[in-house]
């Protein structure tokens, strides 16, 4: 698993790159999100007059990843569906009592060891013509 930071829309974003054949890192993936949360809330960034508050969405799919650019400038990026939803999961916490979204798939690809997953609703995403379940793993 490797992690790459990703200037997007929001103040940053981290994307794990999975090796289909390495479904069993899914679980590692899940517990790193979780560990950044929990070292917000252990340092108190979520409190104070500036309070940090983010959240994660995870998606599991498959996506388009590499170098993009000119020779003068070249930049890792990565495409696809699977990304935007991901993103679009992440916009979710700001409407839903979860710090940490993941679609059905990711639930599905998880199985035990998506823990205590609650369901939150199927949701309207934009690009996606029906609502898409989505699940807290707080």
């Amino acid at each position: 698993m490797r992690a790459v930071r990703k200037h997007t829309d929001c103040p940053w974003a981290l994307l794990y790159i999975v090796r289909w054949s390495t479904i069993p890192s899914l679980p590692a993936t899940v517990e790193a999100a979780r560990e950044i949360l929990a070292e917000i809330d252990e340092r108190g960034l979520s409190d104070g007059p500036w309070p940090l508050k983010i959240g994660i969405g995870l998606h599991l799919g498959f996506a388009v990843t590499g170098n993009v650019g000119s020779p003068r400038r070249k930049e890792f990026t990565e495409i696809g569906d699977t990304v935007n939803l991901a993103s679009r999961l992440e916009q979710l916490i700001k409407e839903y009592p979860a710090r940490l979204i993941v679609s059905d798939s990711m639930t599905t690809a998880l199985g035990a060891a998506a823990g205590a997953a609650r369901p939150l609703g199927k949701v309207a995403v934009k690009g996606y013509t029906e609502p898409v379940p989505i699940w807290g793993l707080d």
